[in-house]
């Protein structure tokens, strides 16, 4: 059975896998910070797991994913050898921009 509204015809018992874009993972980070610096109240948090290799990771890439407004609290490794994650607790400290854009930071 075929559905009217359908653009594209597909075999019904095959499941729907939907198309997707490549998106890097700092790219996410920054993404997800800045709309939680929009979204959040002061004192608002954000916590989250960042996947890393633990020997290329520094300190400096935590402050590459920050905006003005946000501050990290804590960002500790649970380390699995060559690869670890990182639990990452970020604060908002001021008060909400006005709008969601990449320009206002």
């Amino acid at each position: 059975m075929q559905q009217a509204n359908s653009l594209v015809s597909r075999d019904e018992e095959a499941p729907y896998i939907p198309p997707t874009k490549p998106y890097e993972l700092s790219n996410l980070v920054v993404d997800l910070v800045l709309f939680s610096r929009y979204m959040l109240k002061v004192n608002g948090r954000l916590v989250f797991f960042l996947p890393t290799v633990t020997d290329e990771y520094e300190e400096v890439d935590i402050h590459t994913m920050l905006c003005p407004g946000m501050e990290v609290i804590s960002n500790s490794l649970q380390d699995f050898g060559s690869w670890g994650r990182r639990v990452r607790l970020h604060i908002s400290i001021k008060s909400r921009p006005r709008s969601y854009t990449l320009s206002s930071w």
